[in-house]
């Protein structure tokens, strides 16, 4: 029971973290365009990590046996795609209104568990569900296009691709990758798929100063958010996880 209470606190903080990385988001995109903030952002969340192993001394754990590659290179396809999705919601509408879309994960997250991991389904997890689904199906009744396209990046995009690779982070830790080695190549594997996609697509510029210190202040959210998460993946089920991550809107 505390090892399951200690996973809902950090949970909770991971949650927090990643709401003041969006908020941040939101905030930097009058000083620099998406996609550069993206490269910047991702590129220094993987540093920020990088330089906190080394610190601490921990540069062996990224030595990752072959087992381990194949859910670690997984959460890096998954998260860049979910937020590929995400990044262009709250570009299009409210950070607040995007999150409360992204919330439809913990249906995604509850299907994938009870088929892949074998994770129960109780009373909580199922009203959960029909909570969210409806209160995204009211916000979204009659509402403008532009919400309505926040909406399906959400369904289909974020939330999906975000969910597996929640799922993906919980198989690649029952596997027994390292935590910060989980987070370190996640950034790296988004940060280099947002670059290519950046130069091949010729949105790649030269950000302010300004844009530049956001991007960073967003990694060391990023960075800790999935820090966080990872370490609650470790104590509880994926898709109590996903519940949790429900008080972010």
């Amino acid at each position: 029971k505390s090892r399951a209470l200690q996973g809902i606190a950090f949970g909770i903080l991971g949650t927090v973290m990643h709401t003041l990385m969006s908020i941040t988001s939101k905030v930097a995109y009058g000083a620099v365009d998406r996609d550069t903030f993206l490269v910047f952002m991702f590129g220094a969340a993987s540093a920020l990590v990088l330089v906190y192993l080394m610190v601490t001394r921990q540069m062996d754990k990224l030595r990752l046996p072959r087992e381990q590659w194949l859910p670690t290179i997984l959460v890096g396809i998954f998260y860049f795609m979910g937020a590929t999705a995400y990044f262009l919601s709250i570009q299009i509408t409210d950070p607040s209104l995007v999150s409360f879309f992204g919330r439809m994960q913990t249906v995604y997250v509850v299907i994938f568990g009870l088929v892949l991991l074998k994770e129960r389904l109780n009373r909580g997890e199922v009203a959960g569900m029909v909570v969210t689904m409806a209160g995204a199906l009211i916000i979204t009744y009659a509402s403008s296009q532009q919400v309505l396209l926040a909406f399906l990046l959400a369904l289909l995009g974020e939330s999906l691709f975000n969910a597996l690779g929640l799922v993906s982070s919980k198989v690649a830790i029952q596997r027994g990758v390292p935590n910060p080695a989980l987070v370190f190549y996640r950034a790296l594997m988004i940060f280099v798929l947002m670059t290519l996609s950046a130069v091949v697509r010729g949105k790649l510029t030269s950000p302010s100063m300004a844009g530049v210190g956001l991007s960073v202040l967003a990694a060391l959210g990023e960075s800790l958010a999935f820090l966080f998460i990872n370490h609650a993946l470790s104590m509880i089920e994926a898709s109590k996880m996903a519940i949790i991550r429900n008080i972010q809107p």
